[in-house]
């Protein structure tokens, strides 16, 4: 059962973090396309 749980907390995190990265890639294409 705790093995099941830090799997899919591993999952939920790099979900999270690939969220995070493609919102900052979009982020820097409005600025870059702003200027």
């Amino acid at each position: 059962m705790r093995t099941i749980m830090c799997a899919s907390a591993r999952t939920h995190t790099h979900k999270a973090l690939l969220f995070v990265m493609h919102v900052a890639r979009l982020w820097y294409i409005i600025n870059s396309d702003l200027d």
